[in-house]
C-alpha cells in the first residue's frame, strides 16, 4: 500500500493502519459471545453492541494520537471534539452488525475525511471489508484503489445485465409502491446489508447502482463511500437526479454553511 500513497502523505497510511488493527480487533473480540450482546443505543437510536463500541472507541483514541483540532461523529458516540475542529471524521466502526451478530460474513469499517462540515469537502474515504480484508479508499480528485489496484465502475450497455442494489428495511408502502416498476423489471436485485461495502462493489464494478428512496440512509453510513464511488467514476444522486450534498456531523448543522453554499 505504501507505494500508492503520495509521498508524504504518512496520515493515510496510518489510517489505513489504524483500520487493520480495528478489524484485528473486531474479529477477535467475535470469539467471545459477549461482545455480540446490546449494551444501549446509539447516536440514532438504534441497539449498540458491545463490539461496535470497542470498535468506535480503538478508531477514535488512534484519531485523537494523531491528529489535533478535529471533530469525529460516529453511529454510536455521535460527535466528539479534540480541540477546534478543522478536520471533520466521518464514522461507522461496523457497518452491518447485524450482519455479524448471524455470522453473515459482509460487514465493513467506513472512515472519511474532510475538511469542513459538507459533503462537497469530503478529501479522503476509506473501507474495510472486515471479512475479507481488502480496503477501498480515495483521494479527492486522484482516484479510487482496491488494495493497490485503481478501480472504476462498470460501463453498463444492457439494462438486463443490471445488478442493483435496493435499500429495503422500513420502507413503507408509499415507497414500495415507487420501486416496484424497476423490482420487477430487473432480474438482478441485491440488499447485502452493509451500504458502505455495497457502495465500494459500486465502485469496483461488482454492482452497478445502489437505490434507497426511503430517506433514511445515514451520513455515517455513505460518506466514505460516496467519495469512493465518484472517484471511480460514479455518480452519487438524489431522486430528482440531482448531486447529493448533505452535512457530515449532524451537531454542527447550525454551524457551518448551509446545503447550498458551495466550498
Amino acid at each position: 500500500m505504501k507505494n500508492i500513497l503520495r509521498a508524504g502523505e504518512n496520515m493515510e497510511n496510518y489510517i489505513i493502519e489504524l483500520l487493520k488493527d480495528t478489524r484485528n480487533l473486531i474479529l477477535n473480540l467475535l470469539q467471545d459471545k459477549q461482545a455480540l450482546y446490546y449494551t444501549g443505543k446509539g447516536f440514532y437510536g438504534d441497539k449498540t453492541l458491545r463490539i461496535d463500541l470497542l470498535a468506535e472507541k480503538n478508531i477514535i483514541r488512534g484519531l485523537f494520537e494523531h491528529y489535533s483540532n478535529i471533530a469525529v461523529f460516529s453511529e454510536e458516540r455521535g460527535l466528539v471534539k479534540k480541540g477546534e475542529p478543522k478536520t471533520f471524521f466521518i464514522l461507522d466502526p461496523i457497518d452491518g452488525s447485524a450482519n455479524v451478530s448471524r455470522k453473515i460474513p459482509f460487514a465493513s469499517i467506513s472512515l472519511a475525511k474532510a475538511s469542513k462540515n459538507h459533503s462537497l469537502s469530503l478529501e479522503e474515504g476509506y473501507v474495510i471489508d472486515l471479512f475479507s480484508g481488502d480496503i477501498y479508499w480515495a483521494v479527492k480528485g486522484e482516484g479510487a484503489w482496491k488494495n493497490n489496484q485503481k478501480i472504476h465502475v462498470r460501463e453498463v450497455h444492457d439494462f438486463e445485465d443490471l445488478v442493483l442494489s435496493f435499500q429495503l428495511g422500513k420502507g413503507n408502502l408509499e415507497y414500495f409502491n415507487r420501486i416496484k416498476r424497476l423490482l420487477v423489471s430487473l432480474k438482478h436485485v441485491r440488499n447485502l446489508g452493509s451500504v458502505a461495502l455495497e457502495l465500494c462493489y459500486v465502485a469496483e464494478g461488482k454492482l452497478d447502482g445502489l437505490i434507497d428512496l426511503r430517506s433514511l440512509i445515514r451520513n455515517v453510513d455513505i460518506a466514505a463511500g460516496h467519495l469512493i464511488v465518484e472517484e471511480a467514476g460514479g455518480l452519487f444522486l438524489d431522486d430528482n437526479f440531482r448531486r447529493v450534498e448533505y452535512f457530515l456531523a449532524v451537531s454542527y448543522t447550525h454551524l457551518t454553511l448551509p446545503t447550498t453554499e458551495r466550498v
